[in-house]
């Protein structure tokens, strides 16, 4: 992968803002393994806070960025005595709230104690294909930096306001955020092998069949079908798309419709029936047996589950 063709995926990619603000440490909590649906990045503003498995100190203004998809090991406050979330995250916003409390104030007097700021936000490319996941990226330490800084600062402010342009303005800036962290990812030599997987993005057909799928997982969604959406003939588009992807054509598309059927059992009240056949399994007993192996917990289990950070 050149610049050239980062700069072109870049060009095609969409953001989807979801929460910016300041939070103070109530009580030190401590979110062991739990799955963040969307990306997020954490400033240190002010305390203690670890991150990672080997829960690594995260120093007073840098920053831990945790791509979409990626679990979440994450210490808020130094107690040794910290209430653990173990896979579940918070059950609410209120149940956060108990520990992480808003800050709509960033007075001095205010930025005391254990407190961080955070920006929740998703990158898709061509609004489909969720780039930090297929970049493969894991958790980053990002050391003090002063664009990332006034980027974040400047959304929590817009956020906490009501004025004309509100949500053009934040989408902007969460664009620029965007790039600064890919920029940062791209000069790490040791992560720079991870952009040959974006490659595949560069290939018209492959994002034919990737949106397709995406907006159409209740679908047949057979090697028949898909060939017909990418013109390629049945016999070569699995290989196809294995070529680019890594992952047969057929076990991609069962892992995005039971990702959604996890989104959906964590966001809507939908019975658990009407959800897997929303996502396009037919088999209730199959849909139970695949979703267990793949997120280690049963779809009853997955709906009294939370949210971690967001």
């Amino acid at each position: 992968m050149d610049t050239t063709g980062l700069n072109r995926i870049i060009e095609a990619m969409t953001v989807h803002f979801l929460v910016a603000e300041t939070r103070k440490v109530v009580k030190p909590v401590f979110l062991k393994n739990t799955i963040e649906q969307k990306s997020v990045i954490i400033k240190i503003e002010q305390g203690v806070f670890y991150a990672d498995k080997s829960l690594n100190p995260v120093p007073v203004n840098s920053f831990y960025f945790v791509p979409s998809g990626q679990p979440v090991f994450f210490q808020h406050g130094k107690s040794g005595r910290a209430k653990v979330f173990e896979n579940e995250g918070f059950a609410s916003a209120t149940e956060r709230e108990v520990y992480l409390r808003p800050l709509k104030d960033r007075s001095k007097n205010q930025l005391t104690g254990d407190v961080f700021s955070i920006v929740g936000f998703d990158a898709r490319i061509y609004n489909t294909v969720s780039f930090f996941q297929l970049l493969g990226l894991s958790p980053l330490f990002i050391p003090a930096s002063h664009e990332l800084s006034v980027l974040m600062e400047l959304m929590i402010k817009e956020q906490n306001r009501d004025s004309i342009g509100k949500g053009s303005m934040i989408h902007n800036l969460l664009k620029e955020l965007t790039i600064h962290i890919i920029r940062f990812a791209w000069e790490q030599r040791k992560l720079r092998p991870l952009f040959e997987n974006l490659n595949a993005l560069l290939d018209y057909r492959l994002i034919k069949l990737i949106q397709h799928i995406e907006n159409n997982l209740a679908s047949d969604l057979s090697n028949d079908k898909m060939a017909g959406i990418a013109h390629i003939s049945v016999d070569y588009v699995g290989q196809f798309f294995k070529n680019y992807m890594g992952i047969k054509l057929q076990d991609y598309i069962e892992n995005k419709r039971l990702d959604k059927a996890y989104h959906l059992l964590r966001t809507t009240t939908d019975n658990i029936q009407g959800i897997s056949i929303k996502v396009g399994f037919r088999d209730q007993a199959y849909f139970s047996r695949r979703f267990k192996l793949k997120f280690g917990a049963s779809a009853k289990e997955i709906r009294r589950m939370g949210h971690s950070f967001v």
